[in-house]
Order: C-alpha cells, then sequence, then structure tokens
C-alpha cells in the first residue's frame, strides 16, 4: 500500500510538471502595432488558416496591398494596415481586425475576437513567390 502511495504521488507531480512545461511551450507575448508593420511590410508570411486547415502565403506590400494564396489554389488580394489599437486589419471580401502573438518558437497566432483564426508560421523577406 504504501509503494502504491508513492507511485501515485510520483506519477501526480509528473503530470503537474508536464502541465507546467506544455504551458510554457505555448506562452504568447504581445506585439505593438509598430513592431507588427515593421514586421509584415514588404515581406511575405507562411502559415495556416485553422477554420478550414490549409495552408497559405500572403505577401504585405509596403503600400497597403495584400496578395493571398492558399494550398487549394485560392486566390485573393485586398488591403491591409494596422489600426489605432494595434491591430492587424485585412480587407478582401469582408474587412477584419485582428490580434497578433508572438509564439516563444518564433511563429505568431493571429486572433479575431478571442478565437485563432490563422498563423504566421515563417516570415520571409520580399515576395520570393511572386505572390
Amino acid at each position: 500500500m504504501k509503494l502504491q502511495k508513492q507511485m501515485v504521488r510520483s506519477f501526480s507531480i509528473f503530470i503537474i510538471g508536464l502541465m507546467g512545461f506544455c504551458h510554457a511551450a505555448f506562452a504568447e507575448t504581445d506585439v505593438s502595432g509598430e513592431d507588427l508593420k515593421t514586421l509584415l511590410s514588404g515581406n511575405t508570411v507562411e502559415g495556416k488558416y485553422i477554420k478550414w486547415d490549409t495552408t497559405h502565403k500572403m505577401y504585405f506590400e509596403a503600400t497597403g496591398k495584400i496578395r493571398r494564396i492558399d494550398s487549394k489554389n485560392k486566390k485573393e488580394k485586398g488591403e491591409w494596415y494596422i489600426n489605432g489599437s494595434g491591430e492587424l486589419c485585412i480587407s478582401m471580401r469582408k474587412e477584419h481586425c485582428n490580434y497578433v502573438m508572438k509564439r516563444d518558437d518564433g511563429g505568431y497566432n493571429v486572433y479575431r475576437s478571442g478565437t485563432l483564426k490563422f498563423t504566421f508560421d515563417k516570415i520571409v523577406s520580399g515576395n520570393p513567390y511572386n505572390l
């Protein structure tokens, strides 16, 4: 019985430690609007669109134009800007403003109304895909 209690205690400590590790692995930090503008202007991001389970590439022209293509070969054009609250606003079919959080792995999560909408997993200088 004593050995069983010790095993349960050890397992509990392991689980608590694992939960702490998982939380730390997914920590996010705020990105200021100015940093976001510098990060995106003239660059291409690669990431995932959560709802449709597709990947995408988006080129953010410094002039405020945006071009996007996804893994289903769907192409879109629109405009982007950073609003006064530091949110990334994108207008394609509709305008949506999103807040962006930097992940510890160097990628970014993009949220709208508290829901993860898409990710920026890699940022590439310029427009290497000719979007």
